[in-house]
């Protein structure tokens, strides 16, 4: 035996037999009876003890019953505690389990709830591992039990994913993702926008791919409206004009063209006020149109008197 001491007293020994005792009720040995499993071993002070690792005594593979537990493969289905355990550290990857015993990623809570970290990417899932641990074909992306699936992602570029998954079964492969929401690294939102580049422009901070349905929207900060047509000093653009304008230009003065906004697309708030600036225009049009009629009803009565 390998004996370790400090101010004289005895701290550690390390046995012929590989156990490694120390003046503490933890214990660390090699399970003789098969060369491929370990235990650490906790020694109560009635001489009970708790059993951490895998054995093989007597044909049975677990003969404890710890809260905790760490292996260097999944528990067998035949042992007798599995349903006892509630911190499970298993798998060849060193996973963690809390409510299961065979955790499928760097943290599985429950069936479900899985956590990863890597150089890549960290991701939060339900119902998702990164693969399909070693089942009849290897493959990213799988379920874990049937059913849809979803994930937060964490990206490598910065960015916040949040994405989900068709219905499908138990270790299933997942080949379609869907992107609901999408937070780059500048700040800036996509809702169903998967493609970063559409996302660069610092200008919009949300950006979505398809219809926005709401009960109100309400723009504040807006610099420019269109009360200026009402003003005494305001210049009235003939209506010969007005028509020699449309014939050459197709559209409105001051408003965009249709090629201008396949380009561009449309300013709503500009266009609001270019919308009301024509109606109010068109108001004034009518207001002349209408002191032009009464001059000429005043002119019609005199001729008949």
């Amino acid at each position: 035996d390998v004996i370790l001491k400090t101010n004289g007293e005895k701290r550690m020994t390390i046995k012929a037999n590989g156990t490694i005792e120390m003046n503490s009720p933890l214990k660390i040995s090699h399970d003789t009876t098969s060369n491929s499993n370990y235990r650490v071993v906790y020694a109560h002070d009635d001489g009970t003890l708790d059993y951490f690792g895998t054995e093989a005594v007597n044909g049975d593979p677990c003969i404890a019953r710890p809260t905790i537990a760490w292996y260097n493969f999944d528990v067998p289905s035949t042992c007798s505690y599995i349903n006892a355990v509630d911190v499970f550290l298993g798998s060849g990857l060193r996973n963690v389990g809390i409510g299961t015993t065979h955790p499928k990623e760097n943290l599985q809570i429950g069936n479900q709830f899985t956590f990863r970290g890597d150089n890549f990417n960290s991701i939060i899932g339900h119902n998702y591992c990164y693969n399909d641990f070693g089942g009849s074909t290897s493959f990213k992306d799988a379920r874990i039990n049937s059913g849809v699936s979803s994930r937060i992602m964490f990206g490598g570029e910065g960015n916040i994913l949040l994405q989900t998954a068709p219905i499908g079964s138990t270790l299933s492969q997942i080949t379609t993702w869907t992107t609901g929401l999408n937070i780059t690294n500048n700040g800036n939102v996509g809702i169903g926008v998967v493609d970063n580049s559409k996302l660069a422009n610092a200008e919009f901070k949300l950006s979505v791919n398809g219809g926005i349905r709401a009960n109100l929207i309400r723009v504040y900060e807006i610099s420019d409206w269109s009360d200026y047509v009402f003003k005494t000093d305001y210049k009235l653009m003939p209506l010969d004009e007005l028509e020699k304008y449309i014939l050459v230009n197709n559209h409105l003065p001051s408003m965009p063209s249709s090629e201008d906004v396949y380009k561009n697309g449309l300013n709503i708030v500009e266009n609001q006020s270019k919308l009301l600036e024509k109606i109010e225009e068109l108001t004034l049009y009518v207001l002349e149109i209408k002191k032009e009629n009464d001059r000429l009803k005043a002119k019609v009565e005199l001729l008949r008197k």
